[in-house]
């Protein structure tokens, strides 16, 4: 009988066992690093359908999905505008996706078109193997927010927290021609930098307005002026104002409509009223009030517009006017405490007709 050596044969057995190993070993590590290139080319085939959706407008649910992985202050708006933006003369089959991570459930992508960096494409895969892509973008917006004292302050559902607050408790921007401070909302001052634009706010958990003041450029935020009859009200203390320097009407009807311990009356008392000369036709249209919010029960701040058109008989002019007009509730009733020339809706443009 023939004797078998078991020596080589275990010898043997264990070469290739090693053989083996190594041979998984090495496929492993390589389809980790994206070498295995049927499962990497699927990826990248999601990443580039869902660019193409997003270049095409489609709802996938960016914005939400984003949020929930980067939250931002930034309102769905702004965010659409930036991402259209982004892409709209991209050409999405040249774009460069460079694989950054992958695990079974996650993968991101640098975006490059050239030499230019577009953003990072997160992929998260559910159990039900629907992708859900986010892609944060980071504006170049920065704006100076100032909140009525004891407000909760809120920009796109996320809290504003004592981090962006830079004063505290001070005069709003738009009462600083107040002389009696007593009137006077206090307010909190916050800066946010890295918006895409003009976001969201709410007060307490309600929807809140923003105004831009005409001399800080800050936002003021308040409630939405909903007072019809305040709002009438500012219109026509705003045309009374305009009528005094257009010789129409004399100081005293802007002395029965103004707060007159306030600086800017102190100041219109010495206006030169010689917009025009006496004349006996004159109109206002297209008048409005484009923006309003109340800061507090007895102030409220808006931005008045209209034409005001005045013919003395040989020559007649059109002015178009906008006012920053702040408004303050006095036991004679509504008076104007503060008041502005807004140039970005007065163009100071005179046409003659």
């Amino acid at each position: 009988m023939k004797r078998i050596r078991i020596l080589p044969v275990i010898l043997f057995a264990l070469l290739l066992g090693l053989l083996a190993f190594g041979i998984s070993t090495y496929l492993l590590k390589h389809k980790e690093n994206g070498f295995v290139f049927t499962a990497q080319k699927n990826v990248t085939e999601d990443a580039l359908k869902i660019l193409t959706s997003i270049q095409n407008k489609e709802e996938i649910n960016l914005f939400e999905n984003t949020q929930k992985e980067y939250p931002s202050f930034d309102s769905k708006e702004a965010y659409d505008v930036a991402i259209q933006a982004l892409f709209q003369d991209v050409n999405v089959e040249e774009l460069n996706l460079e694989l950054v991570e992958k695990t079974d459930t996650q993968t991101k992508f640098e975006i490059h078109n050239g030499d230019q960096y577009l953003g990072t494409l997160k992929l998260d895969t559910d159990e039900n193997d629907t992708i859900h892509a986010s892609l944060p973008i980071q504006g170049s917006e920065s704006y100076i927010f100032e909140v009525p004292v004891g407000r909760t302050f809120t920009m796109n559902g996320l809290d504003v927290d004592a981090s962006y607050k830079i004063e505290e408790n001070v005069p709003a921007s738009n009462f600083f021609q107040f002389q009696d401070q007593t009137s006077i909302p206090h307010v909190d001052i916050y800066e946010v930098d890295h918006l895409l634009g003009l976001p969201e706010v709410e007060l307490d958990g309600e929807k809140g307005e923003v105004l831009v003041d005409a001399i800080t450029q800050h936002l003021l935020v308040g409630e939405a002026l909903e007072d019809e009859e305040l709002k009438e009200l500012m219109i026509e203390d705003g045309q009374k104002i305009a009528q005094y320097p257009a010789q129409e009407v004399g100081l005293g009807a802007v002395s029965e409509i103004a707060l007159t311990s306030s600086s800017w009356y102190e100041r219109y008392t010495s206006l030169q009223n010689y917009w025009f000369t006496a004349h006996n036709i004159s109109n206002f249209s297209n008048q409005d009030v484009i923006c309003g919010i109340k800061q507090s029960e007895d102030t409220a701040v808006g931005h008045v517009v209209f034409d005001y058109f005045a013919d003395n008989g040989e020559v007649h002019r059109t002015w178009h006017i906008g006012y920053q007009m702040t408004m303050v509730n006095t036991p004679q009733g509504w008076k104007v405490g503060g008041m502005e020339i807004n140039n970005e809706l007065n163009p100071n443009q005179i046409q003659p007709e």
